[in-house]
């Protein structure tokens, strides 16, 4: 359940691999008559009427609606994040510490900040550099700063 939930997936065959290794386990360490065992027959056979329901389009749609949706929270929250920091550039910013940003995640920090006027660049340069100094590191060119948004 949990690969599920995490998106561990990526396509129905990986899906109905890991199932069909479950039926297998359990009649491996109980013995093919155990009532468990017996049990898996007929939820294999049940699993398996399911899943040829699923066209390989319509597994990959809905993965990525999933996919659009856990973004569009991600975002959600980014924006808030930068709407507190124009309000109070002393409040702290409360990124996800369990993990990096990911790239897509990066690329719209990255156009939020460009879209930020003068004062609340600055506002957000100085609250960066007072409370994480190491995210920023001098231009390619020599002149000027970068954000490193992986450091952040």
């Amino acid at each position: 359940a949990d690969n599920i939930k995490n998106m561990h997936y990526r396509t129905i065959q990986e899906v109905m691999d890991d199932v069909k290794l479950v039926w297998e386990n359990c009649r491996m360490y109980n013995g093919e008559h155990h009532p468990l065992s017996v049990k898996t027959f007929e939820l294999e056979k049940i699993f398996d009427e399911k899943v040829s329901k699923f066209s390989p389009a319509e597994v990959a749609r809905k993965a990525a609606e999933r996919k659009q949706k856990k973004m569009e929270k991600e975002i959600d929250n980014l924006r808030q994040q930068i709407n507190a920091i124009k309000e109070n550039p002393k409040k702290r910013l409360e990124l996800h510490e369990d993990r990096p940003l990911m790239p897509e995640e990066q690329q719209i920090l990255r156009r939020m900040i460009n879209s930020m006027d003068h004062d609340t660049t600055v506002k957000v340069y100085n609250f960066i550099c007072a409370n994480c100094p190491k995210a920023m590191v001098e231009g390619e060119d020599g002149e000027g700063v970068e954000l490193d948004l992986e450091v952040l």
